[in-house]
């Protein structure tokens, strides 16, 4: 397995190569390493490197040789180790360079690793890649503020004073918006991509041939208007469409979260005890075959008609597909991973936080971006039959009224908060993967 990280740190390349060449420095660096004893030269060391992956604690115990070209600021290592608990063995060969950049330099790594034994089924997926990347941007973190001392110093009396690890502070604490912050960016940017572009102009050209269309042949604005009107109609209503929407969207989103944690909370429950899946299964898929529109009235008869039987039948219209999506994420598991930590002594409890429910992310939201859709339908059925507010209950008093214009401007508000509620959620499957490394 290779990877690549390159970092840029403020100090000069000759500062950054000879604070390189102190092993100990380097170590104290890194967290979890620890140097037991370098020769003199700092060209042969023997230490050990301790981590946790989730419930699964690790530390290999080897030794490493270091080949440097102080000419080319270019080093070379070959490094082995084995985890004791485990009989895990791991194999590196990394090259790493210092180059200018600017006022400061630039450290490139590439490195080779090779896993056996039982941790070789991490290097199988994104575990080590992610690993890697948080351990370099902590490294990079320290190591300039390891020099930073050195360049004041440097600059203050024209002499350079050894960086040391005493002058290093804790590793900072990774920050949460550095997930959502790539997202966003990478959200904006296909903008300009054909993923947005080409439906985007569709759309627009169905659009442009519907305004054509009513307006050649001249269709009364009862049975079809054209775009232009239902814009008009929109801009006219707005207020009032607001004032409907609010009920709308809040009884749909807070349906929707109840329904998600729900049904995660029963699809852990159904993965982790087969006596609860062969009691409980069975009638989950016999309710999911039930027409759920057939039984909307019942939950006006048992709620009543207030925002509680459309809040429910929300949950309830909405909570089936997340289910079944969580529990096929549960259980498709790779089982040499369930295997391993069974042989690393790892909690039910453990396993489940640490690998059952990373691998289950992409399952849980693709079951999340239909229940959008269904707790939406579930609220506005809701409001179909009872309710005196919400975009609806507007439909169906447009619809009475012969107002065309209206419904479909009550339908483009909810198709546009449909849209901002699916892409919320495709942002927080982005967040989740990079966060878990699903």
């Amino acid at each position: 397995m290779e990877i690549s990280q390159e970092f840029s740190l403020t100090a000069k390349p000759a500062d950054v190569w000879t604070a390189l060449k102190d092993i100990r420095l380097v170590a104290s660096c890194l967290p979890g390493a620890e140097v037991l004893e370098t020769n003199e030269d700092g060209t042969s060391a023997k230490g050990r490197l301790s981590m946790r992956l989730g419930p699964i604690s690790v530390g290999f115990d080897g030794q490493a040789t270091i080949t440097r070209d102080d000419e080319s600021m270019q080093a070379s290592l070959d490094g082995k180790g084995v985890d004791p608990k485990s009989s895990s063995r791991a194999q590196m060969k990394m090259q790493y360079r210092v180059v200018p950049e600017g006022e400061g330099s630039r450290m490139i790594i590439n490195a080779q690793i090779a896993l056996s034994g039982m941790l070789a089924q991490f290097s199988k997926g994104q575990i080590v890649q992610d690993i890697a990347a948080q351990l370099t941007g902590v490294f990079a973190s320290r190591l300039q503020a390891a020099l930073e001392p050195k360049q004041d110093a440097s600059e203050g009396a024209g002499t350079a004073a050894p960086a040391s690890a005493a002058a290093i502070p804790d590793a900072p604490a990774l920050n949460p918006m550095s997930l959502l912050l790539p997202v966003l960016g990478q959200r904006l940017r296909q903008l300009m991509s054909g993923d947005i572009v080409l439906p985007v102009a569709f759309a627009l050209l169905c659009l442009l041939i519907w305004e054509g269309v009513t307006r050649y042949f001249q269709i009364s604005p009862v049975l079809l208007p054209a775009p232009s009107a239902v814009w008009d109609r929109m801009m006219e209503t707005m207020p009032l469409l607001l004032h409907h929407a609010y009920p709308t969207v809040w009884e749909s989103v807070v349906g929707f979260i109840i329904a998600t944690f729900l049904g995660v909370a029963l699809a852990a429950l159904l993965s982790a005890s087969r006596l609860m899946r062969s009691m409980l299964y069975p009638n989950v898929v016999f309710f999911q075959l039930i027409p759920k529109i057939a039984l909307a009235p019942l939950f006006i008869v048992w709620l009543g008609i207030g925002y509680e039987s459309r809040l429910t039948f929300s949950v309830f219209i909405s909570f089936f597909p997340i289910v079944i999506a969580a529990l096929a994420g549960l259980d498709n598991v790779d089982k040499s991973l369930l295997r391993l930590c069974r042989a690393l002594t790892a909690s039910s409890w453990q396993t489940f936080v640490s690998v059952r429910f990373p691998h289950a992310i992409p399952y849980i939201f693709s079951g999340m971006k239909i229940a959008t859709t269904f707790a939406i339908i579930g609220v506005i059925v809701g409001e179909f039959i009872t309710s005196q507010e919400g975009l609806g209950y507007l439909i169906l008093f447009a619809s009475a009224q012969a107002d065309t214009a209206l419904i479909l401007a009550s339908i483009t508000v909810l198709c546009i908060f449909g849209l901002a509620f699916y892409g919320l959620v495709v942002i927080l499957e982005k967040v989740a993967r990079a966060k878990f490394g699903a």
